[in-house]
Order: C-alpha cells, then structure tokens, then sequence
C-alpha cells in the first residue's frame, strides 16, 4: 500500500510541475476551493504537493454552498471554513479578489455547478465563471467509481451522469483516479461532444489517469494518526479496558431515493440487531453528508421519520454517530465496511478490510413480489423476481443472497421475466423491454444485446439449443422474435397462437393460456403447450416450427401445467384432478383420489387452476400450489397421491423444481395485501430468505477472519 500511495504522491506531484512549467512566472498562485470540509481529502495531498514547493503559494478557500428547494432556489446558505484540519490554513472567500489575483491554477472538486437538485455552490464559483480569473481550472472528482470494464456498455451507462458533468466540460484539466477510469471518461465524452479524430485528442489531452487523493490520504495514515472523541472511546472500550471491533455503518443518498420507507425500515433493524451485539461489536454510523438537505429537498415525506430515526440512534448512545468532515478517520478506525454502495466502497476496497454490502430487499420484501424465473447448475440455483434481482440458493446456509439488480426505467415491474443458462452466464430474456442482458457470474461482467427497434412486450420464451423464441403480446403490438444465441441475430418468426386460433375457428382475442405461457416442456425436439381450450394442448416441432393441436381427454379440463416423466406426460387444470397422457399409446388416466385443500376465496383473477407448475423427479411428480394450499406429488407408476408434510397450508408457488436431489418450491406470504417474504419449501423443510442476522454473522466472521471482500 506505501508503494502505491508513494507512486499516486509522485504523479500528483508531477502535475504541479508539469503546471508551473505550461505556466513561466517567478512563482505559481494556486488555489484550491472546497466546498464540503468531508470532501478535502479529494484535494489534500495535490494541496500538500503545492506547499511543499518554495516556488509556490497555495491558497485554501472554502467556498459557500447553498441546499435547494424542491422547485430549485435557494435555501439556507453553508460555510464550512472552520471544520478543517488545524494543519489547514483558511482563507475566507471575501478575502481574496479572484478578479485582481487571478491565480494560475484553480482546484475544484464539485462538478455540478447548477445541475444539482440538492445543493449547489455560490454562482460565483460555478466551473464556467471560474474560467475567467485563471489559466488553468482543474477538476478533481470528490468520488471514487468502481473500477469497471471500458467495453462494459451496461455498466457504463449507469455512471454517464458522474461523468458528463460542466466541471468536466469546463476544466482545463481533469484528474480521475485510474487510467482505466480515464478511458471510460474519454468514451462517455467523445459521445457526448463528438466520435472523431480532433474530438479524441481534445480529450485524451485533457483527461488525466494519476489517482486519487482520498487514496493517499487513507493509505498515509496510521491509527495512531487519529484523534479519537471521548464519547467514541466510551462505545469502544471494553470495561476491561480492551477495544472492541469496530463496523462503519455508511448509509447512502442513492439507496434512501431507491428504496424510500423500506430503506427506513432497512436502518432501524441494523440498529436492533447492532445494538444486540454491542458488547463486542462498536457500530460507527457514518451517513452521507447532504441526506438531511437531499430528504427536504426531494422526498420530505421521508424526513421527519429518518430524524427520529437518527434522534433515537443518538439518545439510546450505544453507537458512534459521525456527521463528520473526517471520513477517512472512519475508514481508517473501522475493522471492516457494512453498508450501501457507494463512493466509499470504492475508497475502502482500497485498505484490503472486509465489505458487506447491506441488502434493503432483504429486510422486507417489495410490494408484490413474485418468483419470475428459476434456473440452476449442478452447484447453484439462481432465482430472479419479478422486481429484476437475481438471488442465489446456498445449499450449505439454505438461504438466499441477492446477487445484482437488473432494471430500467420503464415505470412497471418485470422489465425482465424469463432467463437461462447460457455458458458461464445467465441470459436475461426481455419482458418489457428491447435488449437481452448477458450476466457473467464470474466476473461479475454484465453485457447487452439489443433484439427490437424499440421497447416491445413479450409474454414468454422458449429456448430450443441455441435459439430461443420470443413469443409477443398482441395487444401491445409486438411481433414474435427468435434469437440465435450464439450469434445474437434476430428474424421475425410465424405467429404460433395465431395459428392456434385459425386451427381451432377461435376469436382472436380467446385467450388461449390460464397464466401466460410460462416455459414448454420440451420433449424430443417438440414443445408441449397446455391451452384453456378445453381437454387440448398444442405441440410445437421445432425442426420444422410448425404447431398443431391435440385433444386429451374429455373431462373439459382447461389445462395449464404440463411434465413429462419419461414414458408419459402429467397435465393438471382448472378440474381436482390429475391427468396422465401417454402419446405413444393414445392412453389417457384420470386420478381423482385426493381432496385439496382450497383457500375461502380466490387469491387473483388468474387462480382458476389448482396448481402452478409441476416437476418429474425420481419416480414422482410434484405439484406447486396456485389454488390448492398443499404440494401435491404422484407416484409415476403407482399413480398413489401425497401431501408433502407441512405445519399450515401454503400460498401460491409460483415456482418449483429441483436442487441438490430435493424439490423446492417457492410461496409468497402475504400481510394486507403486501408480499412480507418469500419461503422455499423442501419436502417440508420450510427456509426464509437469507436474513439480516445473517448478514450481521457474515460481518463477524469478517471482522474475525479478515476475510476479503464479500461483494
């Protein structure tokens, strides 16, 4: 770490020379304007450097800032010229006349000048006023990014907004804190300004790959380094006089928008459990700076909880509260990071001490969460919700852990429904959307792949070797689509269900599926579809993509779930019955020897049919609950019907399958119309989502282990 922070001192070091020298003088004027004292250690060490040379003076000024209202004026101004280091000498902004000075160089580290909805600096200050008093306005960013992939377009897409910002189209010079980072800058801003040859130099020239000063300020200092408060020792010592370890709590701007009350409800269960385990465990709360002026400004519905949240936090004084300017004194006490994403983790990868990213959704499920999708290797099962966050199923813990968020903003649930196995990667197939998402779980490396000119509506998918088949919504006008894998080319293909109705003489509008399409069985290069017509299903060849429809039985079952077990498919409806259909020989065998066990009333318009979905596995098929309120096997060659043991009646399953030689089925539980949780059942071993005491044990096995990092 001291040869990395030596090399970031040695380049930073260089870009005041490489500056005194564009700019001949006797001596250099430089000056550097903060505007949040938290921020001053993106500055510090270029401000060090500057000092350092007897043939420059440096100048700190602390510049006013302003938080906003939600119509964007102004509201109470901030100056925080006295929260800086004692080693910092300050110069108040009304005592030096940029006009009359105009010193040669100028620091900023605060890119937004207007364009901020919470805060914003004085006018005065603004990047492009700055211009005119010198002859070289450099821009420092007050963050650090992750590290990503420069051809990651997915990735990218998401921090365009921290990249084209006035301070970067303004400054002279821009430094970022890696040169992969500043070939991500240059890519972002050749879009944003022009693709060309003359746009590229411009750009290259500009943006500077030396590091960051929040790096060297971390990695130059020690805890013996560190001041430490009073009220802070008490929390952390012992009553034998040792010291506990200590977890920086860091809460978000970005989550509290995304995650509104339920990050609220996130918070107050870190703190019940924390404080639990404080006797070995200090938590140092750490929240973001502007969350108080963000809350007034743009969600002040949220405000008055989150005070008496914090309030309660401080009175109860079991914890560490650091509204401080001194983050990296936080980074630096702390044994490891629990927390949301943020500029922080970035800074904290960087001291090789543990991280745990807090999960929100973990807490308590969102509003109408549903299983989407299911599958799994021989070592993994991967689940993804209806919300677009792909868990993933610990065989050893049997329990879940969210492993990313996929969405966009097209104001509804579900921009993605199916996906697959494809390779090492996940694929994502669109639901409400134009593109398929290419997930590599490996390397954590997400890639698009864009499948219509516009953002289209597909009921499901069927995969077949390498292509998979889009099927369309009619009344959303969106044509079905198959897609080659391998080569990621797209064609329209014939519209199956419309043939379905010309076969059958149906209305266009017969809807023809009890609860959508859900997945085919597919079955010697043939997929079988159970349809609402009653006693028929249809059957797809897909060496050929025709489609034809065949009668089974005579009950007038409208059929929605259908599993093959080797010599016969098993289908099930909207009848208390099951049906076993054996192709090869036209037979057909109705079991009607059980008695479900129904809810008083429906759970939804689609809940005619007694059961979800169903699964072969080891002579038995298992039945998922939609109506019913048990999983119900049969023996394949018995036709004996079971109810899995179980101590109350389930909810709907909207999923089920297997894992690990065990069926496992998902239900929702269900509080006022709100989805509270989601339980995997396993022959009746009853297993909730991974909890937020887990999380708590992961974070002591950390602090114990010096485990790396958990993200």
């Amino acid at each position: 770490m001291q040869e990395n922070s030596k090399k970031i001192q040695k380049q930073l070091t260089g870009l005041i020379n490489h500056i005194r020298y564009d700019l001949p003088g006797d001596r250099t004027e430089v000056v550097f304007l903060p505007y949040k004292a938290s921020m001053w250690d993106s500055l510090e060490s270029v401000w060090k450097a500057a000092v350092s040379d007897e043939q420059t003076d440096a100048y700190v000024i602390p510049i006013p800032y302003y938080d906003k209202n939600p119509d964007g004026s102004f509201r109470e101004m901030h100056y925080e010229g006295n929260l800086y280091p004692a080693y910092v000498p300050v110069t108040h902004y009304d005592d030096y006349n940029f006009v009359e000075r105009t010193p040669d160089v100028i620091f900023i580290h605060n890119p937004y000048d207007n364009t901020n909805y919470v805060t914003s600096v004085h006018p005065f200050f603004y990047s492009d006023h700055l211009k005119q008093y010198t002859d070289k306005l450099v821009y420092i960013p007050y963050f650090i990014l992750r590290e990503l992939n420069p051809q990651n377009r997915v990735e990218i897409e998401n921090i365009k907004h921290f990249i084209t910002t006035p301070a970067v189209i303004h400054a002279d010079r821009v430094i970022v804190q890696s040169e992969n980072m500043r070939q991500i800058y240059i890519g972002v801003m050749m879009e944003y300004t022009g693709n060309d040859t003359a746009s590229r130099r411009y750009w290259e020239e500009k943006i500077l790959g030396l590091g960051s000063p929040k790096v060297d300020k971390v990695l130059n200092t020690g805890k013996e380094d560190i001041e430490i408060p009073g009220e802070w020792l008490t929390v952390i010592q012992k009553p034998d006089g040792s010291s506990k370890k200590i977890v920086l709590y860091n809460t978000s701007i970005t989550a509290l928008l995304e995650h509104n009350e339920l990050m609220l409800v996130k918070m107050q269960d870190v703190f019940r459990i924390f404080q639990k385990n404080r006797d070995e465990i200090a938590l140092l709360w750490r929240p973001h700076p502007l969350i108080e002026s963000t809350l007034r400004s743009m969600r002040p519905q949220l405000w008055e909880e989150y005070q008496r949240i914090r309030d309660q936090y401080l009175a109860d004084g079991w914890g560490i509260y650091d509204d401080s300017a001194e983050l990296d004194r936080a980074v630096i006490l702390s044994d490891a990071y629990y927390g949301d994403k943020s500029s922080v983790v970035e800074l904290y990868r960087k001291t090789a001490k543990g991280i745990v990213i807090q999960k929100v959704y973990q807490s308590k499920i969102q509003e109408n969460f549903i299983m989407a999708s299911q599958v799994n290797d021989h070592e993994n099962r991967y689940i993804l919700s209806k919300q677009g966050v792909l868990y993933q199923f610990d065989e050893n813990t049997r329990g879940f852990t969210a492993l990313k968020v996929f969405c966009e903003d097209t104001g509804e649930e579900g921009t993605y429904k199916y996906m697959e196995l494809y390779g090492e990667k996940i694929v994502l197939f669109p639901y409400r959307t134009s593109r398929i998402l290419f997930y590599d779980l490996a390397n954590d490396l997400l890639t698009d792949a864009i499948i219509a000119e516009r953002q289209s509506v597909y009921r499901a998918y069927y995969r077949y070797e390498n292509t998979v088949y889009l099927i369309g919504c009619k009344d959303k006008q969106t044509a079905d689509r198959k897609v080659d894998l391998q080569t990621l080319q797209t064609q329209a293909m014939p519209q199956w269900l419309d043939r379905i109705h010309a076969q059958l003489g149906l209305e266009a509008d017969y809807n023809l599926t009890m609860m959508g399409i859900g997945k085919l069985q597919i079955i010697d290069f043939k997929g079988y579809l159970p349809l609402t017509v009653p006693d028929h299903i249809a059957v797809i060849d897909f060496r050929t993509e025709e489609i034809k429809v065949i009668k089974v039985g005579d009950r007038g079952i409208r059929y929605n779930t259908v599993c093959y077990d080797g010599n016969a498919f098993w289908l099930t409806g909207d009848k208390t019955c099951i049906v076993r259909w054996c192709d090869k020989k036209s037979a057909i065998t109705t079991f009607e020897n059980f008695q479900p066990t129904l809810p008083d009333s429906k759970r939804s318009k689609f809940m005619d049919a007694l059961f979800a979905k169903s699964v072969y596995w080891d002579g038995y098929v298992y039945f998922a609950p939609l109506l019913a309120q048990e999983i119900v096997c049969i023996h394949t060659e018995s036709g004996a019907l079971r109810v899995l043991d179980q101590t109350e009646p389930l909810g709907a399953c909207f999923e089920i399958g297997l894992f690990e030689g065990a069926v496992v089925a998902f239900e929702e539980v269900w509080n006022d119309s709100c989805c509270e949780k989601v339980i995997c059942h396993s022959f009746g071993t009853d297993i909730e989502f991974k909890s937020l005491n887990e999380e708590y044990q992961k974070v002591r096995a950390m602090i114990g282990e010096k485990c790396a990092s958990a993200i």
